[in-house]
């Protein structure tokens, strides 16, 4: 996939989020929004290659790209629970 110049300033922006996120700089709430334009860029450009070859969009998920499971701390920085 050929990265357009907004691609990569959206990817740029969501590694620091990542960075900054994962050594505490960032809470879940601020990280989230700064690496979401990111995911919707590359999930959109991932529905339309699909469309285009007739297959199954293999899409990022916000906590694949955080890269560990974070289910306590979103609870209680968000107050949401699954339950």
């Amino acid at each position: 996939m050929k990265m357009t110049n907004d691609i990569k300033e959206l990817k740029e922006c969501a590694e620091n989020a990542r960075k900054l996120y994962r050594v505490g700089k960032f809470n879940i709430v601020v990280a989230k929004a700064l690496i979401n334009p990111y995911l919707e860029a590359v999930n959109a450009k991932s529905i339309e290659l699909a469309k285009k070859y007739n297959q199954k969009p293999k899409k990022l998920v916000f906590m694949l790209m955080l890269g560990k499971k974070i289910n306590k701390t979103i609870e209680s920085q968000t107050g949401y629970s699954k339950e």
